[in-house]
């Protein structure tokens, strides 16, 4: 088990989290004030939910997390890593978060290409970018992108996460709590099966890579874990607004942070607590492809 001695930026990362939580309970509580609990649930139609459908999933499943053993304590993947370097890859990436949102907010959602921009931006902001500065920064040799998994990731550390992944799917799609179901637009089994694959590799194996992952862990050793967290779930809430905007700036972002940044807190801490990347992105893509999909796609 590897152990960092403390914790390089502690006040700096007490001052972020501050700074974020204040940023959720604002997106929260303008929510709530202005009465606009109806959220989109999909980028596929305009359809809403009560946010109250979201959160709770999240929120009893971060409960969950904090209660239930068998948790990976004090595992530090980065700790050869100096503080110079972990400052300069952490802001690469936050650079990176935050420089797809922006250029994806210039391209022109109504445009037939859209899809084709939309994936270029996400491979070349989360990935390329990213993987090309640290290369060309770092004086040093390049230390690995990805933290190693614990080598002691037994059985015992599947059992807990898993059963947490089965709570949050019930809740979120076969309780009072679920997601009405949408049929899909696509009439191919083919074409339905391409766009899942796809949607998949880009969205939740990249998302979760860059985010959490890459982010997530290198915040966490910087800042601790809550600061790195509540961090990581902002720039992540906010790249959806492009594709779930309701035309309003403001609103969106209010609504992106209230929604998707709440899910992004339970994917955050259930990634900071047991390391567990599969699991991480099978969760994420149930999210992009729910189980009525799915057996929408059996049934063609």
């Amino acid at each position: 088990m590897n152990e960092r001695q403390a914790i390089p930026f502690q006040r700096w990362g007490k001052v972020i989290g501050l700074l974020s939580l204040l940023v959720f309970v604002l997106a929260v509580g303008g929510l709530m004030w202005s009465g606009h609990t109806e959220i989109r649930y999909t980028a596929d139609h305009h359809g809403t939910i009560p946010i109250q459908n979201k959160w709770v999933p999240a929120i009893v499943c971060i409960l969950l997390i904090r209660i239930i053993p068998f948790h990976r304590p004090n595992y530090h993947p980065f700790h050869e890593l100096t503080k110079q370097q972990l400052a300069i890859q952490s802001a690469v990436f936050l650079f990176g978060a935050i420089l797809f949102p922006v250029s994806l907010l210039l391209v022109d959602s109504n445009t037939s290409t859209f899809q084709l921009w939309y994936m270029g931006l996400k491979l070349a902001m989360l990935f390329i970018l990213p993987w090309m500065a640290l290369r060309l920064i770092l004086t040093h040799p390049m230390k690995r992108l990805t933290p190693e998994q614990p080598s002691s990731l037994s059985w015992l550390m599947w059992v807990s996460p898993l059963f947490i992944m089965s709570v949050w799917v019930y809740l979120s799609y076969f309780s009072v709590f679920s997601v009405p179901r949408t049929p899909s637009v696509l009439i191919n089994a083919a074409e339905l099966l391409m766009t899942l694959v796809v949607g998949f590799l880009i969205n939740s194996l990249l998302e979760e890579l860059f985010y959490r992952v890459w982010l997530q862990t290198r915040l966490e050793e910087l800042l601790g874990s809550w600061p790195a967290i509540m961090l990581t779930s902002i720039p992540w809430s906010i790249w959806h607004i492009k594709i779930q905007h309701t035309g309003y700036l403001p609103a969106d972002v209010v609504m992106a942070i209230a929604n998707q940044g709440v899910t992004g807190l339970f994917l955050g801490y259930l990634w900071s607590r047991y390391r567990n990347m599969w699991v991480l992105i099978m969760i994420h893509g149930i999210i992009n492809a729910p189980p009525q999909l799915l057996l929408e796609l059996w049934n063609m």
